[in-house]
């Protein structure tokens, strides 16, 4: 049984590992469709 504090620390990191990888596919994304 996974604590609450230690649920809160595994959603914390997936957020973080999430959040740049959310900004360079956005980035990228906006880059294709300035281009084309």
């Amino acid at each position: 049984m996974i604590s609450l504090e230690e649920r809160a620390q595994i959603i914390a990191r997936s957020g973080l590992c999430v959040l740049p990888v959310r900004a360079c596919t956005g980035i990228v994304t906006w880059h294709i469709s300035v281009n084309d």
